[in-house]
């Protein structure tokens, strides 16, 4: 089983308590505005994901950000959507490449709400509709 399989069964069927964005500032201005994502689900786990460079990683981690210096800081923050998420259900997660080659994981919850990490050129967006 690959790592991308490997999260899927560690999502899947799971429920969602919280969502924390973790954001990449340098010089003061956003470099990326979902760096790394924590899942936090009802087992008391949390999931720890990213995508570097198009190439996926996860591990189970609680949420916290790395120190940062006077050239760069990290920031964890909840996105809007996180609250109609809570206490929904995982019912899929799958990975996906776009037409312009950009690196995509799409997670749907129980009552049709999905988010998607979608990575391109080395930096992440994190959209939910």
């Amino acid at each position: 089983m690959n790592t991308e399989s490997r999260f899927v069964a560690a999502a899947l069927n799971q429920t969602c308590t919280g969502i924390l964005v973790q954001e990449y500032f340098f010089r003061g201005s956003v470099h990326d505005g979902a760096n790394v994502i924590f899942l936090s689900l009802d087992t008391g786990i949390c999931l720890r994901f990213f995508f570097d460079a198009g190439v996926f990683f996860w591990k189970v981690a609680p949420p916290v950000a790395p120190p940062g210096d006077d050239q760069f800081q990290y920031r964890l923050t909840e996105p809007k959507f996180a609250q109609g998420l809570r206490g929904q259900k995982i019912v899929a997660a799958e990975f996906s490449v776009s037409s312009d080659s950009a690196r995509e994981l799409g997670i749907t919850f129980e009552g049709g709400m999905k988010f998607c990490l979608r990575n391109h050129m080395d930096t992440s967006a994190l959209t939910c509709h």
